[in-house]
């Protein structure tokens, strides 16, 4: 019988921050939207479309980090500035064209993980720089996209958080790999640490026979028979008991039966 194993000290609880997590996370996202709201509805005197449009890429980009419905929610907004009394007149330029790239950048990123985010950021910039350079074309008035200053505004907020959010996303799936890989090789080192099962210490009782019931035999008759000889019981008294040599000559029917020994005698069963 092998020694039973001490037990193992109970592990102290692990603490679950995932209510606290998600509760930063979704106050951090409307913190933001609604940062993005107000500066897009009441933009200050100096506030032009420059920053405007740097606040609305940059914000919508940063919400977008917190969840993905905060994006499009920041996305929405750039409908504001049109119920402004002093809306620029460049917002009828920027709205449909930056809000389409962003639009584009989003999706992209949301259908895969940080690995598709240059495929994200190369599609906004070629959205802008092919309007800058095929807009004209189209429609001579679009003369906006070809601004060096619209192109650094649109372009640099885009990059800033699409780095961030690459390096985010990647730093997290290291730590997911990293968790389930050591999850893996504690479930294997407490799969080997395991005692045998010693079934001679304590062994399985078998289960008790049932019952036979003995067949009930067939009445039988056992007869006594009782065989007496027909031969009477010859007493012989007060003579001598002599043997006498059968004569050679003689016949089976001449042989005396007197010579007869009394042990020769049949007897009573």
């Amino acid at each position: 019988m092998s020694a039973a194993s001490p037990p193992a000290p109970p592990s102290r609880p692990a603490h679950n921050y995932s209510g606290l997590w998600t509760f930063l996370r979704l106050l951090g996202g409307w913190l933001t939207v609604a940062a993005l709201a107000y500066l897009l509805w009441m933009p200050g005197e100096d506030f032009g479309w420059t920053k405007m449009m740097f606040v609305w890429i940059l914000l919508t980009l940063v919400a977008d980090e917190f969840a993905g419905w905060f994006g499009y929610m920041g996305l929405a907004l750039g409908v504001l500035p049109f119920l402004y009394a002093g809306t620029p007149e460049q917002w009828f330029v920027i709205f449909p064209l930056i809000g389409g790239a962003l639009f584009a950048l989003l999706i992209l990123k949301h259908a895969g993980g940080p690995f598709v985010l240059p495929f994200g950021a190369a599609l906004f910039a070629g959205a802008i720089l092919g309007a800058a350079k095929f807009g004209v074309k189209l429609d001579p008035s679009l003369k906006l996209p070809l601004s060096r200053s619209f192109q650094e505004v649109a372009i640099l907020p885009m990059l800033g958080v699409v780095a961030f959010s690459f390096v985010r996303q990647l730093i997290s799936m290291i730590v997911r790999g990293s968790r389930r890989r050591h999850e893996a090789r504690a479930a294997r080192a407490s799969a080997a640490n395991t005692p045998p099962v010693n079934t001679a210490a304590t062994p399985t009782p078998s289960p008790a026979p049932k019952p036979v019931t003995p067949p009930v035999p067939a009445e039988t008759t056992l007869t006594e028979t009782t065989t007496f000889s027909a031969q009477p019981e010859v007493r012989v008294e007060g003579q001598p008991l002599t043997t006498k040599a059968p004569d050679p000559n003689a016949t089976m029917i001449d042989l005396d039966l007197d010579h007869l020994a009394v042990d020769d005698l049949p007897r009573k069963n």
